[in-house]
C-alpha cells in the first residue's frame, strides 16, 4: 500500500490516495467536519442554554432580591452547573477516515459503497496489468458515482430536546436585555457582592427654642426627627421666634454630627453640662464666623449643643452613614 494510508479507529487500513482521487480526499475532509460539528453542537447547546438562562435571570434583577449569603451559594451552584455542562465537550474526539467514508457512502448512494471502493487499494501493486485494471475500475466507479456527497450536519436535536427547551433561554434573554437597560453590568455583578448589608443606624434629633426671659413665653418644641423618616418640607421647618432666643439641639444615636449655622444664627456661650448618659458640646464664642461647623460626638449617648438667634437664619445637620437629617 502507498504511504498515504491511514489506520482507522477500528484497526482497518484505509487508503487515502490523494494523488489518484482528490475528490475523495476533499469529501473525507468535509465529512469529518460534518461529523465533528454533530458532536460539538448538542454539547454546546446545553452549555449555552444554561449560560443564557443565568444571564437572563441576572438581567431581570434576581440577585437584587436575594440576601448576600444566597448570592454566594447561587454563584457556586451556577459554576458547578456550567462545569458539568462543559464536561461533555472534553469527550469530543476527532472523526476517523472510516467514519468519514461511511458518512459519504450513506449520502452518496447505498449501492456499492462508492467512497469505500475508491479508498480501497491493491494488496500487491507490482503487477502493472493488475494496477492498470484497478485504476480503470476506480475511474469507472468515480464516473458512475458523480460528486461525492457528505450531507449537512444533523445533530438530531429534535430527539435530544423534544420540547425545544433550548429555545427558552433565547426567549428570556432577549426581553431581559432590553428591560435591564444600562443596568445590565451592574445587575450581573451584583451576584458577586457578598458583603453583608450595613446595620441600620437608629437615631433621634430633638430641638426646641427657648425665648428670652423678658418675653415670658414657654419654649417652642420643634418636630422630632427619627431614623427612617423623610425630611420635612422647607416651609414646615420655618418658625418665628423673638431675637435672642436659644435653639437647643439634642442628637441621640449618631456620632460625628455636623451642625452648620446660617444667617443670624450663631453659637451660644452656654456652660457645658454633664450627666451619666449625655455629653454637651460647648459651642464656639459668638464671634465665630456664621459659616463655621461644629462636630458633636454622640457615641452611645446623646450630644447637645445650643445656638443663639439674632436674626433670620437656619441650622442644617449632616451625619455620615445616616439618612438626611
Amino acid at each position: 500500500m502507498s504511504d498515504t494510508d491511514t489506520r482507522g479507529r477500528d484497526g482497518d487500513l484505509i487508503q487515502r490516495p490523494a494523488a489518484q482521487a482528490p475528490e475523495l480526499t476533499h469529501a473525507i475532509d468535509r465529512a469529518r467536519i460534518v461529523i465533528l460539528w454533530e458532536q460539538i453542537w448538542p454539547r454546546l447547546v446545553l452549555f449555552l442554554g444554561i449560560a443564557g438562562g443565568v444571564l437572563a435571570v441576572s438581567w431581570l434583577g434576581f440577585w437584587l432580591y436575594v440576601p448576600y449569603w444566597a448570592r454566594m451559594g447561587g454563584v457556586f451552584f451556577v459554576a458547578v452547573l456550567l462545569g458539568l455542562a462543559a464536561w461533555p465537550m472534553f469527550s469530543i474526539r476527532r472523526p476517523t477516515d472510516a467514519e468519514a467514508l461511511n458518512r459519504i457512502d450513506r449520502n452518496t448512494g447505498p449501492d456499492h459503497r462508492p467512497a469505500t471502493a475508491l479508498a480501497d487499494g491493491l494488496s500487491d501493486d507490482r503487477d502493472p496489468f493488475a494496477k492498470a485494471l484497478w485504476e480503470e475500475h476506480r475511474a469507472r466507479v468515480l464516473a458512475a458515482t458523480g460528486r461525492l456527497k457528505t450531507g449537512t450536519p444533523n445533530p438530531r436535536m429534535t430527539h435530544r430536546d423534544r420540547y425545544a427547551i433550548r429555545a427558552l433561554a433565547l426567549l428570556l434573554i432577549v426581553p431581559a436585555y432590553f428591560l435591564a437597560g444600562s443596568e445590565r453590568s451592574q445587575r450581573l455583578m451584583t451576584a458577586f457582592d457578598w458583603r453583608a448589608p450595613p446595620v441600620p443606624i437608629t437615631y433621634r434629633v430633638d430641638a426646641w427654642v427657648t425665648p428670652p426671659p423678658y418675653t415670658g413665653r414657654a419654649p417652642v418644641i420643634l418636630p422630632t426627627r427619627r431614623s427612617g423618616e423623610a425630611p420635612a418640607p422647607r416651609d414646615a421647618e420655618t418658625f418665628k421666634v423673638p431675637a435672642g432666643s436659644v435653639v437647643t439641639l439634642r442628637v441621640t444615636g449618631l456620632s460625628g454630627v455636623e451642625v452648620t449655622p446660617a444667617g443670624g444664627v450663631s453659637a451660644a456661650e452656654v456652660p457645658a453640662a454633664s450627666s451619666s448618659n449625655t455629653t454637651s458640646a460647648a459651642a464656639a464664642p459668638t464671634t465665630s464666623p456664621p459659616s463655621s461647623q461644629l462636630t458633636a460626638s454622640a457615641g452611645a449617648g446623646s450630644a447637645e449643643t445650643k445656638w443663639t438667634i439674632a436674626a433670620d437664619g437656619g441650622l442644617s445637620l449632616r451625619a455620615v452613614g445616616a439618612d438626611p437629617l
